[in-house]
């Protein structure tokens, strides 16, 4: 499966670089691959959703709105995203994330996410794309 992210070297934890036609696909693609970090996605199954709302604020601050969302989903319901899709309303977003619940006798796990940093974060559009780092602590 070709991945829609690249991985970033980091001293202590784990980088990705991930880009998009716009900036709800390249978020989306930074969803994807946090969760790829964390699970092997090739056991996901698509049996439930989990949706939430977020304002938006700055770029910056949304994605990492958004991925705190994404990780307290994972830390509290065990909920893993295989299919994301984000909804634009102007001033908030809806996030809908299709998936299932995590099964340590189905799924593989990789790295543990504790929180999702501002170090090197960055989200800026360049040549018509949009191009997001976010490092992870792991």
């Amino acid at each position: 499966m070709n991945k829609p992210y690249k991985l970033l070297d980091h001293t202590a934890d784990i980088g990705i670089e991930t880009t998009g036609d716009t900036f709800m696909s390249a978020l989306s693609n930074v969803i994807f691959a946090m969760y790829d970090l964390m699970i092997d996605m090739k056991n996901v199954e698509i049996i439930t959703e989990r949706r939430f709302s977020l304002k938006r604020r700055t770029d910056e601050d949304t994605v990492v709105d958004v991925l705190e969302n994404v990780l307290f989903y994972f830390e509290t319901e065990h909920f893993i995203g295989k299919k994301i899709e984000i909804i634009n309303n102007g001033s908030s977003i809806d996030i809908v994330m299709k998936g299932e619940k995590f099964d340590p006798l189905k799924h593989k796990t990789k790295f543990e996410i504790k929180a999702i940093t501002y170090h090197k974060l960055v989200v800026k559009r360049r040549k018509g794309k949009w191009i997001m780092r976010v490092i992870f602590d792991v």
